[in-house]
């Protein structure tokens, strides 16, 4: 198969969102990604755990 490669990483979102966990390309070119603050520990509140659309 040809095509691009992966390149050197790039750190994004660093302190944005928590802990960025799955990641999953959309039929619509957009990346879905979980991400998981709680993990059971604590007393969750609204926006802990999210699944955020990110665009390119």
């Amino acid at each position: 198969m040809k095509g691009k490669r992966a390149r050197k990483p790039r750190a994004f979102f660093v302190g944005d969102h928590g802990r960025l966990r799955s990641v999953v390309a959309a039929p619509d070119g957009t990346l879905w990604v979980t991400t998981s603050n709680r993990d059971g520990r604590g007393s969750p509140v609204d926006g802990d755990d999210r699944i955020l659309q990110i665009r390119p």
